[in-house]
């Protein structure tokens, strides 16, 4: 004989199925996510690297200075890869007034 559910106290089953179809709405809508057009302005540390020359731990070095200075401001852009679409995270400088 199965004990009655306790008072106040949401059902396991409902909320392990809201669970679980949150998780399938945020995968479907992954799965459907297009690449996003980066502008022109906006860099990835490979990128600042080849520019200047430098070694891929300086260019990190000195991205944790600027940004700590707020000097550039960091975005997650989604970007074809050939793993298939992934966020990179760009970096834009900050104009000064």
């Amino acid at each position: 004989m199965e004990a009655p559910p306790m008072s106040g106290k949401k059902s396991t089953t409902n909320t392990s199925s809201q669970l679980g179809n949150e998780w399938a709405l945020a995968i479907a809508k992954a799965m459907n996510q297009k690449a996003e057009k980066v502008p022109p302005c906006w860099k990835t540390a490979e990128e600042v690297r080849q520019i200047m020359g430098l070694s891929q731990t300086n260019v990190s070095k000195r991205i944790k200075l600027l940004k700590e200075a707020g000097l550039i401001e960091s975005k997650r852009f989604y970007v074809n890869s050939s793993r298939g679409l992934y966020p990179e995270i760009h970096y834009k400088l900050i104009k000064s007034k």
